[in-house]
């Protein structure tokens, strides 16, 4: 389990020219470089997943498991309480109210894979 700095988005495509607003729970990988003056920004903010990379997130005791269906250049916060901070997900507007979710926080994230690879591996050593 990760925590990372999040923020949202509402846009109705993503790049891999899906639609957004289909009725899923999604999320957006930012950059580590966002203020990289040549704007080649890298989108591997939570280590370069692969396309529909599917996240269990948790916010305030809320969980949702999205794909990562964009990318985005983030931001670095530059005042207040994260400033410094790498702005390293954007949870897309249906994902953000399942979670309560609005504006910038914290959330914490988990490979949902690993997760249910884990729950399998316990219930065959349970049962052997």
């Amino acid at each position: 389990m990760t925590q990372v700095l999040a923020s949202q988005f509402s846009d109705s495509t993503g790049c891999y020219d899906n639609n957004l607003n289909d009725g899923g729970y999604y999320y957006a990988e930012l950059s580590n470089n966002p203020d990289d003056p040549k704007k080649k920004y890298d989108y591997k903010a939570l280590g370069g997943l692969k396309k529909f990379h599917e996240l269990k997130i948790t916010y305030n005791g809320k969980v949702v498991t999205a794909k990562k269906a964009d990318v985005g250049r983030g931001k670095k916060e530059t005042s207040g309480k994260f400033k410094g901070e790498i702005r390293r997900i954007d949870l897309h507007t249906k994902t953000a109210n399942a979670l309560g979710f609005n504006g910038l926080d914290y959330v914490t994230i988990e490979d949902a894979w690993l997760l249910e690879l884990s729950i399998i591996i316990i219930y065959f050593k349970f049962i052997i």
